[in-house]
């Protein structure tokens, strides 16, 4: 194998893991890796089966002897999260991963790696290609869409299947078996705002949120990580009773990160521009206490805008309800596993906040992601949202 991954055992593992991170495959642009996964299962004549989901199912027979045994279902998922920090050019469409090592990790250049679940492609692949290895019947299923809404998942046609075991290959640990699964889903809240004119003697300021370590909010949940969202509504509401108007709010891009940037436009008055100042710099001396330890480079800065496309703002009453809404929506951990010591069970994030402009309304929409390993507390959570 050559690359920068070369050397590395078990040497076909990587050779693959290599060749997909050269394969844009973000969720919903998914068509290329499952061609490369089709391409391959018929060169090495196994039978292979796609569908309009774009999900792949390809099934190799047992080895000498174990034609007959069950067989097993392999899973993975073809779709990575498409990352990248704001100064990298990296066009998810259409560039290949740049991937690079050290001594002890394999890492992107300024973007995530595909890694979830890029590596269990490998390892199916690596398997699948493999003449000498002992098995019985394998089926490989790599589904589309999990990072998404898990969409291939719910359209995969199983008649083609026997398997009544399956090992999902799309954990966390190294050596590490997971029995159990967390459901998830999205809401979304929407509501709409009259329009209010800025006086043209305001001043326009930019409140960010910024230097968060944001993360999965599956697996970093519990990391005491500070959220974008909810920071910047709290930053909102300890300034909209001096009088200033909301013009924009943005935050978050995908709904399964733990937000780690969020930022506000608001037009600010001469006479309460100094309290404001001081309101964000009191906020923000509390935020590097709070988060010493979880995200000790959090930042919370006041900057003026001198120029913005539109002299727009939100009414200020439903400006006041969305930084409220924004430190009220349940986050984070919301119960702890009392069957399993140290696992989270139920959980949400406040993954996204955007506002747009249709004519004489102002839209604003909240994204929220919600996980549980029990049904019934996940659609709890999903009461607790829309009231």
């Amino acid at each position: 194998m050559m690359g920068v991954l070369a050397g590395l055992y078990p040497e076909k593992v990587f050779g693959y893991f290599e060749n997909i991170s050269a394969i844009p495959r973000c969720s919903k642009n998914e068509t290329a890796i499952s061609n490369y996964v089709v391409d391959f299962a018929e060169k090495r004549g196994l039978s292979v089966f796609w569908d309009d989901a774009f999900n792949v199912t390809v099934l190799k027979p047992g080895s000498a002897g174990r034609e007959h045994e069950p067989a097993i279902i392999l899973q993975g998922h073809l779709d990575m999260v498409g990352e990248k920090l704001p100064d990298s050019s990296h066009d998810f469409k259409t560039d290949a991963l740049t991937i690079k090592r050290d001594n002890e990790r394999i890492f992107a250049d300024g973007t995530t790696l595909g890694a979830d679940n890029g590596i269990a492609i490998a390892m199916i692949l690596a398997l699948l290609d493999d003449q000498n290895a002992s098995h019985p019947p394998l089926e490989a299923v790599l589904t589309t869409g999990e990072e998404d809404a898990l969409d291939g998942a719910a359209a995969l046609d199983c008649d083609r299947l026997s398997g009544r075991r399956m090992i999902n290959l799309d954990s966390e640990e190294e050596g590490v078996f997971i029995a159990g699964c967390a459901g998830g889903c999205v809401t979304e809240i929407r509501f709409e705002s009259s329009i209010g004119k800025i006086d043209d003697q305001c001043e326009i300021f930019e409140i960010s949120v910024t230097g968060l370590h944001g993360g999965h909010s599956g697996v970093d949940i519990d990391k005491e990580r500070g959220n974008a969202n909810v920071i910047l509504g709290r930053a909102l509401n300890g300034i909209l009773r001096f009088g200033v108007q909301l013009i924009d709010v943005k935050g978050g891009s995908r709904d399964n990160v733990i937000p780690n940037f969020a930022r506000a436009l608001i037009a600010v008055a001469t006479d309460i521009r100094a309290d404001v100042a001081a309101e964000i710099e009191r906020l923000d001396s509390a935020l590097k206490n709070e988060y010493r330890n979880s995200d000790r480079n959090v930042a919370l800065a006041l900057t003026n805008i001198p120029e913005i496309t539109h002299k727009r703002a939100l009414s200020a009453d439903r400006a006041l309800i969305l930084s409220q809404l924004l430190i009220s929506l349940p986050c984070n951990v919301q119960h702890m596993s009392t069957d399993i010591r140290g696992l989270v069970e139920t959980s949400t994030s406040v993954a996204i906040v955007n506002t747009r402009y249709e004519n004489d309304r102002a839209v604003v929409s909240i994204i929220n992601s919600i996980r549980s390993s029990v049904a019934s507390r996940k659609a709890f959570v999903e009461e607790r949202i829309k009231a």
